[in-house]
């Protein structure tokens, strides 16, 4: 055939709303605020729960339509950092009243410049704005005072980036293609890698998940899907999907040829990283012993077409091999476990340790 199937991973990642982070203190912001009631033309003083917010306060700077009526991105809107530094209402926006009074109808109107850094902030909630006609907030002494309360409940939006490996196909144009040169982890009829058909009968096709630099030729490594072994080095005994066995004595210990998992999933490079990562501080001799002695039989029996139950027993091994990769990268980096995953591998981690001990321990 002129044209093959090739498959490779693409490597993905997405933004994900993962929650909000409580915000602790109230931000900069500009209140408007009507007071009614007081007595007529009467100073007052402004507080703030208990601090004298006085100078915060301003008369003049606009009426309550000029307020609702502001600009989208008007500063009073939303100052942020803008007047950060600012020891008073902001002098740009014309300055603190020089004292604050009320009107001949009791009545007191303005904006309120709420400040918020190191000197000055207020804690998020329920705070009281408060007008009263003596300089201390004592309403036992006071003949004219108005309060109200203002709210604040806020939160940070958090976003997570998740990272996941997308297996995708195109045609490949193979015109005469040369006979592929024998692959380095091991000989024989297809086994370890060499020189035979995959499983589809394809003649020097590259494994899913592997990289070709030219028609026929494997250039990439093969990486365990559960442990992450690192599997470009053979050793004698353990096979490939159709139950080959390579032959050649591997010169790296700890290093198992495995490629069964790596064809069938097509995993990329960021999982494969995890899995070496992980591994390397991590996983025993005794797991890697104990999961081929597990997993091998079940991955040579789940890439035979033909029966719907191994079908169901693909999806359930790529299930784990992907949800345990999750819970490895956020144990990794500090972060919320995948619970999945994090079941996985309470169960079989410790399972793979104590079968492969006895395996070791029976061989001698």
């Amino acid at each position: 055939m002129p044209y093959r199937t090739e498959y490779y991973s693409v490597e993905k990642s997405r933004i994900d709303f993962s929650g909000f982070d409580d915000v602790s203190i109230c931000r900069p912001k500009f209140i408007y605020f009507e007071v009614d009631g007081l007595m007529p033309n009467a100073r007052h003083f402004a507080f703030f729960d208990n601090t004298n917010v006085s100078n915060y306060i301003n008369t003049s700077a606009a009426t309550i339509e000029d307020f609702s009526n502001l600009a989208r991105n008007d500063p009073r809107r939303n100052p942020g950092d803008l007047y950060i530094n600012e020891t008073g209402f902001p002098t740009a926006l014309g300055g603190p009243a020089a004292a604050i009074y009320s009107n001949s109808a009791g009545k007191i109107a303005g904006v309120f410049y709420l400040q918020s850094n190191n000197s000055i902030n207020f804690p998020a909630g329920s705070r009281t704005l408060t007008f009263i006609d003596i300089s201390t907030l004592d309403k036992t002494r006071a003949i004219s005072y108005a309060t109200a309360t203002f709210t604040v409940n806020a939160g940070i939006e958090r976003y997570d980036t998740a990272y996941y490996s997308v297996q995708e196909s195109r045609q490949v144009w193979y015109d005469n293609p040369p006979a592929p040169p024998p692959y380095s982890g091991g000989s024989g009829d297809g086994g370890g890698g060499g020189g035979g058909s995959d499983r589809d009968g394809n003649d020097g096709i590259s494994p899913r998940g592997s990289t070709v630099d030219r028609p026929g030729n494997v250039v990439s490594r093969t990486i365990d899907a559960i442990f992450g072994t690192d599997y470009s080095t053979s050793k004698k005994g353990v096979g490939d999907l159709d139950g080959n066995k390579g032959d050649a004595d591997g010169g790296n210990d700890g290093k198992i040829v495995c490629t069964a998992m790596n064809q069938a999933y097509g995993f990329g490079s960021f999982r494969q990283a995890v899995w070496l990562q992980y591994s390397a501080n991590n996983m025993t001799k005794a797991h890697e012993v104990g999961y081929h002695a597990i997993f091998l039989p079940l991955v040579r029996k789940a890439y035979h077409s033909g029966d719907k139950n191994n079908m169901i027993l693909r999806r359930v091994l790529e299930n784990i091999a992907r949800h345990r990769t999750a819970d490895i990268r956020a144990e990794m980096k500090g972060r919320k476990r995948d619970t999945i995953g994090r079941a996985y591998r309470v169960v079989l981690e410790p399972l793979c340790y104590v079968v492969g001990k006895a395996i070791m321990w029976k061989n001698g």
